[in-house]
C-alpha cells in the first residue's frame, strides 16, 4: 500500500495557502482537551466552535461524510482526554463507541452538530463527577476549584480561607487530612504542572510562563522546577518540547 507522497502534501499546503485556510493550532487543541479533562464547562462552547468552524481539514469531499469523520476524531480525542483526567477507560471508550454509532446514522449536518454538543457535554459532566468523587470535603473541593481557576494569581491560605468561610488553621488541617499535602504544596504542584505543560506544548517564553503563573522571579521558578523534576525550565523544554514535536511529526 502506497504512502502519501511528499508532493501531494506540498500541493495541498499550496491550495490551503491560496484559499487562506488555516488548521487549528496544536496549542488551541491542547487547551480545549485540557479543559475537558478537568470537567470545565467552558470547553463546551469552545469545542462546538471548533467542530462547526471553518478551520477543519477536508477528510471527505462528501459534506456529510466529512463532518462524520471529524466527529469520530473529536470523540476519540475527548475520550482520551477524559482518561488522562481520571475517567475509567472502559467508560470513556464505551461512550466513544456509542456516540460514534449514533453519528454513523445521523442523516444531516445540523443533527451531527447537536450530537456533538450532547457528546462533549456528557463527557464534561462525567468528568466533574470524577473530580468530586476524589474530594469528599466540600471546602477542600472549593479550594481545589479556586486554585485551578486562579493559577495565574498569587494564592494564599488566607485568600482560600475567606473563599470557604473557614478559619485558616482549620482549613489547612482539613485540606492536609483530605489531600495528603499542605495547601502550599498543592498550589505549587498545580502551578508547576501547568508550567510544564506550557513548556512542553507551547512556545511561550520561559519568562512569560513564570509571570503568567505568578511563580515569582525566574530564578525562583528555576529552583522550583529543579526540585520538582530535576530540570531547569530550559532543560525541560529542550528535552520534552523537541520530543513532543517529533512525536507529532512536525518538521
Amino acid at each position: 500500500m502506497k504512502s502519501v507522497r511528499q508532493r501531494d502534501l506540498t500541493y495541498l499546503a499550496y491550495i490551503q495557502r491560496e484559499s487562506q485556510f488555516v488548521h487549528h493550532t496544536y496549542d488551541d487543541e491542547y487547551h480545549l482537551y485540557h479543559l475537558v479533562s478537568q470537567g470545565d464547562s467552558s470547553a463546551i462552547s469552545l469545542g462546538y466552535e471548533k467542530f462547526t468552524g471553518c478551520h477543519n481539514g477536508t477528510l471527505s469531499l462528501h459534506p456529510l461524510r466529512n463532518i462524520k469523520y471529524h466527529f469520530v476524531v473529536e470523540t476519540a480525542q475527548t475520550a482520551r482526554a477524559c482518561i488522562h483526567g481520571g475517567m475509567d477507560y472502559q467508560t470513556a471508550y464505551s461512550l466513544s463507541d456509542l456516540y460514534i454509532q449514533k453519528a454513523d446514522v445521523c442523516p444531516s449536518i445540523p443533527e451531527l452538530n447537536e450530537l456533538y454538543m450532547e457528546m462533549i457535554t456528557d463527557y464534561i459532566h462525567r468528568m466533574r463527577a470524577v473530580r468530586r468523587e476524589r474530594i469528599d470535603s466540600k471546602p477542600v473541593q472549593q479550594c481545589a476549584d479556586y486554585i485551578y481557576y486562579h493559577l495565574h494569581e498569587k494564592i494564599t491560605v488566607p485568600i482560600l480561607a475567606e473563599h470557604t468561610g473557614l478559619h485558616p488553621n482549620y482549613l489547612s488541617t482539613l485540606f492536609k487530612k483530605t489531600m495528603g499535602c499542605s495547601i502550599t504544596q498543592y498550589i505549587r504542584s498545580q502551578k508547576l504542572t501547568a508550567a510544564k505543560n506550557m513548556l512542553k506544548y507551547s512556545s511561550f517564553p520561559i519568562s512569560e510562563i513564570c509571570s503568567l503563573l505568578s511563580l515569582g522571579t525566574q530564578s525562583h521558578f528555576t529552583e522550583l522546577m529543579k526540585a520538582d523534576c530535576g530540570y531547569t525550565p530550559k532543560q525541560y523544554r529542550d528535552r520534552y518540547y523537541e520530543y513532543h514535536q517529533q512525536a507529532e511529526g512536525t518538521p
